[in-house]
């Protein structure tokens, strides 16, 4: 008989996950091999990232992220927001709820159709890189919000190359493991337009959560833009806010469930 799994399909912005609640466990760890099958798109339920939902010592549930080729990551913003309304769904938290991920503990809330997560304090800031140059193109800076990106400036978003360019700075020798690459359009000092090349989905996505918060930062300390920021991405708007020592970092944005269904497990599959 072959086994099952129970999943949910959430989309925040246009970031679409397959969701598992893992808290019995059903399985200790997915392998790469099955996150591939049912992330890929047109074979598999498709999605830029698997998310299981766990048990936490100290918080309403812990959260562990992989990208979809299968690699775990320690924190994804969308998906972060997508895990609230999953576990509110679940009855495993109201709409305010603390849980933890790899990259620490974050408060999220649900509004609506929306929701808000708290991120991780940005590290590593280095505005001096000058990697873009060669692409005729304004480096904006590198740093981490629970995952490493690498900004780059542009003045028309619509004509980037994003896979060709996102591609090659993403595997630059400079990043050791590898990093996210968005490309930034400053429209005023409250409003940016973003695309995304990401890290573990080897492609451009429709938002990231992450990356909003990066370019937010990046662009206030490189440009003067001011919080809060308003994010367009292609599968909708983000909002960031920070406060000037960048605490109290919150992405918000929409969020909805598309979907159930049950998964069917290969017999030498997790």
């Amino acid at each position: 008989m072959s086994r099952q799994m129970l999943f949910t399909k959430i989309s925040a912005a246009g970031n679409d996950f397959i969701l598992i609640d893992n808290r019995k466990p059903l399985t200790a760890h997915p392998g790469p091999s099955f996150i591939k099958r049912v992330c890929a798109r047109r074979t598999g339920v498709g999605a830029d990232g698997l998310i299981l939902l766990e048990k936490s010592r100290n918080q309403a549930f812990a959260m562990r992220y992989f990208n979809a080729d299968g690699s775990e990551a320690d924190l994804c913003g969308n998906g972060a927001r997508a895990i609230a309304l999953f576990a509110h769904t679940l009855g495993v938290a109201g709409r305010k709820m603390k849980f933890e991920s790899k990259s620490g503990v974050h408060t999220a809330e649900l509004l609506d159709d929306k929701a808000r997560v708290q991120m991780p304090v940005p590290q590593d800031f280095n505005g001096n890189l000058r990697l873009a140059e060669e692409f005729d193109l304004t480096s904006g800076g590198f740093l981490k919000i629970g995952v490493p990106h690498f900004v780059v400036f542009v003045d028309d978003i619509s004509a980037v190359e994003v896979n060709k360019i996102g591609r090659a700075l993403r595997h630059h020798a400079y990043f050791q493991n590898g990093t996210n690459v968005d490309f930034v359009q400053i429209r005023d000092r409250h409003h940016l337009l973003m695309r995304t090349y990401e890290r573990g989905v080897e492609d451009e996505t429709l938002a990231c959560g992450t990356g909003a918060a990066a370019s937010a930062i990046t662009a206030h300390l490189k440009k003067g833009i001011q919080s809060p920021v308003q994010v367009k991405v292609p599968g909708g708007v983000l909002a960031v806010s920070f406060n000037p020592d960048f605490s109290n970092l919150i992405l918000e944005g929409p969020c909805e469930t598309i979907y159930t269904g049950r998964l069917r497990l290969k017999e030498d599959e997790p």
